[in-house]
Formats: structure tokens, sequence, C-alpha cells
């Protein structure tokens, strides 16, 4: 890092008060995550900040209970490419009635009882491969 004259960007200490449960319970988690205290915090605040930005000035409680309620985020609303959530907490990637599989193809939605296990783990993913996979997709139909 290079040093600075400007009093605003030195480092400087901050101190909240918290339960000792809670303080232990976010380093768990900045360390299951790796992150440090600092960076968690910082992911933290950004996060709530771009949230409220987006959502506005709703508690905390709301806008977490309102994206826990989220079934469906809209990637491109032309291509109607979306991810959806599923039942058991996976998500899969949607192209109008179709499907498309973690490899980026598109493939016809079968009937449930046509679905096998295969199937489904060609097209249920995390929700952060999905938005990945959905993302390229929408890149690829761009430049076709």
């Amino acid at each position: 890092m290079t040093p600075t004259t400007d009093a605003l960007d030195q480092m400087v200490n901050v101190n909240f008060k918290m339960t000792e449960r809670n303080r232990r319970a976010f380093k768990v988690w900045c360390t299951e995550n790796g992150l440090t205290l600092t960076e968690g915090f910082h992911s933290g605040v950004t996060l709530l900040r771009a949230t409220r930005d987006l959502m506005g000035q709703e508690p905390v409680e709301t806008l977490l209970e309102l994206m826990q309620s989220a079934w469906s985020f809209v990637i491109d609303k032309e291509l109607d490419l979306r991810v959806e959530r599923r039942e058991d907490g996976t998500w899969t990637v949607c192209e109008g009635a179709s499907l498309v599989t973690r490899d980026g193809r598109r493939v016809p939605k079968p009937m449930p009882q046509m679905r096998d296990e295969v199937f489904i783990a060609r097209t249920r993913l995390s929700l952060a491969e999905a938005i990945r996979v959905a993302r390229a997709r929408a890149r690829a139909e761009v430049r076709e």
C-alpha cells in the first residue's frame, strides 16, 4: 500500500459493542468463508448499502425476508432467461419453456416422471453456478 498524507486515508480502529457470542460467531463465519474480520465487515456494509440502494431503506429483516422468498431471478428479459429455485434448494437455468444444462446447452423440459438422476444432475445447480451459466448463455445469444 502506498503511504498517503491525507488524514482521511489513514488506517484507524473502529470499536463497537456486541456480545461475545456474536463476536465469536462472526469470527467463525469469516474464517469459514476465507475472510479476515475486516473483510467480512466491509463485505457486509457493501452488501447492505447496495441492497438498500436497490430496494430502499427497509429494515434489514425485511430485506432478508424478501431475498429468502425470491424463487426466480430474471437474467435477460428479452431471452426469457431466468434462474429459478427448486424445492430441494437447488437452482435451474430456464430459457422460455426449456432448461439450460450446466455446460450451457438448452434442452427441452421433460415431464417430471421422465427426469432421471442424470438429467437432474445436469440441470440442478448452486445459485452462483446457475447465475454464471445464465449470464454466459445470455452473452452467447447476443453473439449469435
